[in-house]
């Protein structure tokens, strides 16, 4: 619908064929490729592609998550229903760390609400101290998340890292720029990076 949003739509496009391995079709307005956009109101995803490998985990990749959160400032683990079989994982890298929890509302309930580091869940249907939280952080581990606000509020625009695990990796990249795009399980994932914490 505008310019702007081009360059994300052929991203999009292009991320989608490659994790079907088939065809995608974008149409484009044609007046919208004639129109010039500022450079820095997009990012490509195309170095974060990776053949599906589940079972295994990357041990650069989680060695290199486990660093940056240790150094972190204000890091924080947010969290969606593709983290449902991780739930003692993300509470015990959680306590191991010292980080925040937040979830999207479909994933409430995978760590229990009286988890003391559990802040609830944020955005669209909020708790307070999760959206404080959140607006703080200076790095993000988006864990099995598919967020489809965040470039509509700008939820991560103050994170200097952004870090994601997820299984499927036409999820990779596609909310946000990634500095380490993890194709894994959830659980496996949150496992190596706690073995690398300690």
């Amino acid at each position: 619908m505008t310019a702007e949003s081009l360059p994300h739509i052929i991203d999009e496009a292009i991320r989608r064929a490659y994790a079907h391995q088939g065809v995608a079709v974008v149409q484009i307005p044609v007046d919208l490729p004639w129109q010039e956009i500022d450079d820095d109101v997009w990012y490509a995803s195309a170095n974060n592609y990776q053949k599906p490998i589940y079972e295994n985990v990357s041990t650069t990749q989680a060695q290199t998550i486990a660093d940056l959160l240790a150094t972190a400032e204000r890091p924080i683990i947010y969290y969606g229903i593709g983290a449902r079989h991780a739930g003692p994982e993300l509470e015990k890298l959680a306590t191991q760390l010292k980080i925040p929890l937040v979830s999207t509302y479909p994933a409430k309930g995978i760590v229990a609400d009286r988890t003391p580091y559990y802040l609830g869940s944020a955005n669209r249907v909020a708790h307070k101290p999760a959206n404080d939280a959140l607006a703080q952080a200076d790095v993000v581990l988006f864990v099995g998340s598919n967020f489809p606000f965040a470039e509509l509020d700008n939820t991560f625009e103050n994170v200097d890292k952004f870090l994601q695990i997820d299984i499927d990796m036409a999820k990779l990249g596609k909310r946000h720029y990634t500095d380490v795009a993890m194709l894994s399980d959830a659980k496996l994932a949150l496992n190596k990076i706690i073995e690398f914490s300690t």
